[in-house]
Protein backbone atom coordinates (compact mmCIF):
# COMPACT_ATOMS: atom_id res chain seq x y z
CA UNK A 1 0.00 0.00 0.00
CA UNK A 2 2.89 2.78 0.78
CA UNK A 3 5.99 1.30 -0.89
CA UNK A 4 8.04 4.02 0.44
CA UNK A 5 7.89 2.50 3.90
CA UNK A 6 8.46 -1.45 2.66
CA UNK A 7 11.66 -1.17 4.92
CA UNK A 8 10.59 0.32 7.60
CA UNK A 9 10.75 -1.85 10.94
CA UNK A 10 7.87 -2.29 12.99
CA UNK A 11 9.00 -3.08 16.68
CA UNK A 12 5.64 -1.99 18.19
CA UNK A 13 1.91 -2.51 17.43
CA UNK A 14 -1.03 -3.01 19.11
CA UNK A 15 -4.29 -4.91 18.72
CA UNK A 16 -7.49 -5.87 20.56
CA UNK A 17 -10.97 -5.73 20.62
CA UNK A 18 -13.29 -3.09 19.82
CA UNK A 19 -16.40 -2.06 22.00
CA UNK A 20 -19.05 -1.92 20.00
CA UNK A 21 -22.71 -1.78 20.61
CA UNK A 22 -26.10 -3.35 18.52
CA UNK A 23 -26.69 0.21 17.54
CA UNK A 24 -23.25 1.78 17.17
CA UNK A 25 -23.76 4.64 19.63
CA UNK A 26 -21.31 4.49 22.64
CA UNK A 27 -22.85 3.91 25.99
CA UNK A 28 -21.29 6.18 29.23
CA UNK A 29 -23.27 6.24 32.58
CA UNK A 30 -22.90 5.11 36.52
CA UNK A 31 -22.56 1.57 37.69
CA UNK A 32 -26.05 0.68 39.15
CA UNK A 33 -26.06 1.04 42.75
CA UNK A 34 -23.03 3.05 42.99
CA UNK A 35 -23.47 6.31 41.56
CA UNK A 36 -19.53 7.50 42.37
CA UNK A 37 -18.50 4.74 39.86
CA UNK A 38 -18.72 5.81 36.12
CA UNK A 39 -18.37 3.66 32.89
CA UNK A 40 -17.70 4.42 29.26
CA UNK A 41 -17.79 1.88 26.49
CA UNK A 42 -18.90 0.56 22.94
CA UNK A 43 -17.08 3.84 21.01
CA UNK A 44 -17.38 1.52 18.35
CA UNK A 45 -13.19 2.03 17.32
CA UNK A 46 -13.67 6.01 18.00
CA UNK A 47 -12.48 5.47 21.84
CA UNK A 48 -9.61 8.11 21.30
CA UNK A 49 -11.73 10.53 19.77
CA UNK A 50 -14.56 10.74 21.85
CA UNK A 51 -12.58 10.32 24.93
CA UNK A 52 -12.11 13.79 25.36
CA UNK A 53 -16.44 14.32 25.54
CA UNK A 54 -16.65 11.21 27.37
CA UNK A 55 -14.56 12.75 30.33
CA UNK A 56 -15.73 16.19 30.35
CA UNK A 57 -19.67 14.71 30.51
CA UNK A 58 -18.26 12.12 33.45
CA UNK A 59 -15.86 14.74 35.71
CA UNK A 60 -19.16 17.37 35.37
CA UNK A 61 -21.67 14.35 36.53
CA UNK A 62 -19.12 13.97 39.24
CA UNK A 63 -18.83 17.24 40.48
CA UNK A 64 -22.66 17.84 40.21
CA UNK A 65 -22.66 20.39 37.37
CA UNK A 66 -25.46 20.56 35.20
CA UNK A 67 -24.83 19.08 31.32
CA UNK A 68 -24.21 22.58 29.10
CA UNK A 69 -26.69 22.66 26.29
CA UNK A 70 -28.48 19.35 24.64
CA UNK A 71 -27.25 16.45 25.62
CA UNK A 72 -25.19 14.32 23.24
CA UNK A 73 -26.56 10.92 21.72
CA UNK A 74 -24.22 8.83 23.44
CA UNK A 75 -24.46 9.72 27.10
CA UNK A 76 -26.93 7.18 27.91
CA UNK A 77 -26.64 4.38 30.68
CA UNK A 78 -27.19 1.01 28.75
CA UNK A 79 -26.87 -0.29 25.50
CA UNK A 80 -29.60 -2.13 23.62
CA UNK A 81 -29.65 -5.50 24.37
CA UNK A 82 -28.42 -8.02 21.31
CA UNK A 83 -31.73 -10.65 21.24
CA UNK A 84 -29.53 -13.89 21.05
CA UNK A 85 -30.59 -16.13 23.67
CA UNK A 86 -29.82 -19.75 23.82
CA UNK A 87 -28.27 -22.09 21.39
CA UNK A 88 -27.70 -18.14 19.01
CA UNK A 89 -25.37 -16.83 21.92
CA UNK A 90 -23.16 -19.56 21.07
CA UNK A 91 -22.95 -18.71 17.43
CA UNK A 92 -22.33 -14.94 18.00
CA UNK A 93 -19.44 -16.09 20.47
CA UNK A 94 -17.63 -17.75 17.84
CA UNK A 95 -18.40 -14.98 15.10
CA UNK A 96 -17.06 -12.60 17.29
CA UNK A 97 -14.04 -14.62 18.63
CA UNK A 98 -13.37 -15.60 15.12
CA UNK A 99 -13.32 -11.85 14.19
CA UNK A 100 -10.63 -10.91 16.77
CA UNK A 101 -8.00 -14.34 15.58
CA UNK A 102 -8.68 -12.36 11.57
CA UNK A 103 -7.75 -9.17 13.00
CA UNK A 104 -4.74 -9.86 15.13
CA UNK A 105 -3.27 -11.56 12.33
CA UNK A 106 -3.93 -9.44 9.66
CA UNK A 107 -1.35 -7.00 12.01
Amino acid sequence: MHPDLARVRITHRWSGRIGMTGDDLPVVGPVHGFPDVWFIGGCCGHGLALSVAHGAHVAAALLGEPEPGDPLPWHRSRAPRLPVDGPGRFVVRGYVDALGRVARHAC
